[in-house]
C-alpha cells in the first residue's frame, strides 16, 4: 500500500504543511527587511533577490512533494529553510559573522554562494524526483511484536551510564576505537526507532524508561556542553517517523500549544545555547565529566545570562552559530586557500588513521574537519597530535565541500547523489519490520550528514560503525511474528489418546 498524498487529516497536520507555512513566514521576513539588505556588511541587492528565489525554490519543492511523498525532500527543505534562508535574513539583521572575518569577505561572496547554491539544489531535487516520482510503502507491522523491550533499556541505560563515565577510566589507545562502536547516538536511534515502531506493544514502565533514558542523555549531553542537545530529540523524531511512515503528522491540539508557547521554547533555544556555550568554555581541555560541576557553571552562565543588556550581543552570535551559510559560503569564497587540506588524498589517509589503525596511525592525518583551522590560523602542516592537544572541528556543509574538491564540476555529483541515495532508498527490503526500519533510517542519516557535512571521511568514520553496531546489537532489539509463538502439540495418529477414546492405528 502506497503513503497516501494527501498533508493532513482532520486531527493531524502533516510536516509539509508546516514547513511551507515556515518557509513563507521567512520569505515574508525577508521582504519586510529588504531595505537592510542595501547597507548589509555581507550582503547587498543581488544576495536579496538570490535568498528570495532560494525560498521560491524550496516553496515548489514542497508542493510537489505532497503529491510525491519524499522524504528527502521533508529533511532538505528543513536544512534550506531553517539554516540557509532564515540565516541570510538573520546576517542582514545582525551583520556578525566569525567565519567570515577569516579572510576578506563581500557581498559580492555571498551572492555567488548563493548561485552555487540554488543551481546545486536544482541538481539534488532533479536526481529525487527523476529517480522514481513514487512513494516508499509505509512499514506495516503486521503481527509482528517486539520481545526484547526490556532488553532494548538496559541497553541504552548502559549506553547512556557508559558515554558519561568513560573519561574516568583510561582506555589504551589501541582499544579506543572500540568506543565509536559504543556510541550512545547509535544506541539511542536503535531504541528510539525500536520504540516508535512498536509503542503500542510494549509496557507502559518500559516505555517511560525508554522516553526518560533519551531525555536524561539529552540533558547529559547538554551539560557536557553540546548546543544541540535538545533539538536532537526532535531531529530524531523526524527522522524515525519518516523511515516508518513516510510522512510526520502532529496532532492539531499539539501544533497548537506549540505555536502558543513558541516564544518561550525560543527564550529555552537561546538560553540552553548560550548556557552549553559557557559550560563548554569553562571546561578546562582533558577534565573528567561532572554533573555536580556542571550544574553550577550551568546556574554560573545563567545568572550571567540574566545581567545581559546588549540584545545584539547576546543574538548575533547564537545565529551566526544556528546557521550553516556561513560555512559553505566561506569555502566557496576562499577555495584556492582550502585546497590543500581538503582533497581527496587527505580523506584517505583521514579515514586510515582514524578508523582502520586502531592504536597508532600511518600518515598522522586528523579528520579533515580538524585541519582547516590549520590553514585559516596559520598553524603549519595539520598534525593529529595537535588537534589532541587544542581540539577545533569546522563545519563544510556539501556545497562547501564539493565547490572546494570540484568547483562547478562538482553540480552532477549532487545529481547522482540524490539520484542513488533514492533508489538505495526504495529499493531496500525486509520481512522484518525493525530490520526494514533502520535500513531506512541508515540511508536518511547518511544524507543528513551529508548536507551538513564535517567532510566526507567524517561521513565515513560515524555511518561504518553504525552499520557495525546495528549487527552487534541486534540481540537487543528482537522481533517475532505471534504466529511463531509456539503453539501446543498436536495430537499424532497412533499415539494413545486420552482415557476413553479409541487409539488410531498409523496410517
Amino acid at each position: 500500500m502506497r503513503l497516501q498524498p494527501r498533508a493532513e487529516t482532520g486531527r493531524n497536520v502533516d510536516l509539509n504543511t508546516i514547513l511551507s507555512a515556515t518557509n513563507l513566514f521567512v520569505l515574508g521576513a525577508l521582504l519586510l527587511a529588504r531595505g537592510e539588505f542595501q547597507e548589509a556588511k555581507y550582503l547587498d541587492r543581488l544576495s536579496f533577490v538570490l535568498v528570495i528565489l532560494l525560498s521560491l525554490q524550496t516553496h515548489v519543492a514542497l508542493l510537489i512533494e505532497r503529491k510525491h511523498r519524499d522524504p528527502f525532500v521533508i529533511l532538505f527543505a528543513i536544512t534550506t529553510t531553517v539554516f540557509f534562508s532564515l540565516r541570510v535574513l538573520t546576517l542582514a539583521l545582525f551583520p556578525y559573522s566569525l567565519v567570515f572575518e577569516r579572510y576578506s569577505y563581500s557581498p559580492g561572496d555571498s551572492a555567488y554562494a548563493l548561485v552555487f547554491i540554488l543551481v546545486a539544489n536544482t541538481a539534488l531535487y532533479g536526481g529525487f524526483l527523476l529517480a522514481s516520482s513514487r512513494s516508499a510503502k509505509k512499514i506495516e507491522l503486521g503481527d509482528w511484536r517486539p520481545t526484547s523491550a526490556g532488553r532494548a533499556a538496559m541497553l541504552l541505560l548502559a549506553g547512556v551510564v557508559f558515554a558519561y563515565s568513560s573519561d574516568r577510566v583510561a582506555v589504551p589507545r589501541v582499544l579506543s576505537f572500540l568506543i565509536v562502536f559504543v556510541s550512545q547516538y547509535t544506541i539511542v536511534l536503535l531504541a528510539f526507532a525500536y520504540y516508535l515502531l512498536f509503542r503500542k506493544s510494549i509496557s507502559r514502565f518500559v516505555s517511560i524508561l525508554i522516553i526518560s533514558l533519551v531525555i536524561v542523555e539529552a540533558v547529559l549531553h547538554f551539560l557536557v556542553g553540546s548546543r544541540s542537545a535538545l533539538t536532537g530529540i526532535l531531529q530524531n523524531y523526524i527522522l524515525v517517523t519518516l523511515a516508518i511512515a513516510g510522512t510526520v503528522n502532529i496532532n492539531r491540539k499539539v501544533l497548537t500549544w506549540g505555536v502558543f508557547l513558541l516564544p518561550a521554547a525560543a527564550i529555552l533555544l537561546v538560553g540552553s545555547y548560550a548556557i552549553s556555550t559557557y559550560i563548554r568554555a569553562s571546561r578546562t581541555q582533558g577534565s573528567v565529566f561532572d554533573v555536580s560541576n556542571a550544574l553550577r557553571i550551568a546556574v554560573e552562565s545563567r545568572d550571567q545570562l540574566a545581567t545581559q543588556s546588549n540584545l545584539d550581543g547576546l543574538m548575533a552570535p547564537i545565529f551566526a552559530r544556528a546557521g550553516y551559510f556561513d560555512f559553505s559560503a566561506e569555502l566557496i569564497a576562499n577555495r584556492e586557500r582550502y585546497k590543500s587540506v581538503i582533497n581527496v588524498p587527505a580523506y584517505g589517509r583521514s579515514i586510515i588513521d582514524n578508523l582502520l589503525t586502531p592504536g597508532f596511525d600511518l600518515f598522522d592525518q586528523p579528520k579533515v574537519s580538524n585541519s582547516l583551522h590549520f590553514v585559516y590560523e596559520e598553524l603549519g602542516t595539520p598534525s593529529k597530535k595537535l588537534v589532541d592537544e587544542e581540539y577545533q572541528s569546522d563545519q563544510f556543509g556539501l556545497y562547501g565541500e564539493l565547490y572546494t574538491l570540484f568547483s562547478w564540476g562538482s553540480i552532477p555529483i549532487f545529481f547522482i547523489l540524490a539520484f542513488l541515495l533514492k533508489r538505495i532508498y526504495l529499493r531496500l527490503e525486509g520481512i522484518n519490520p525493525f530490520d526494514l526500519a533502520i535500513k531506512r533510517i541508515v540511508v536518511l542519516y547518511t544524507f543528513g550528514i551529508l548536507i551538513n557535512s564535517y567532510g566526507l571521511d567524517w561521513v565515513v568514520i560515524e555511518v561504518l560503525p553504525i552499520l557495525v553496531a546495528i549487527v552487534v546489537y541486534k540481540a537487543f532489539f528482537k522481533t517475532r511474528r505471534r504466529s511463531a509463538i509456539r503453539s501446543p502439540r498436536p495430537l499424532v495418529a497412533g499415539r494413545v489418546a486420552r482415557a476413553g477414546q479409541i487409539q488410531t492405528k498409523p496410517t
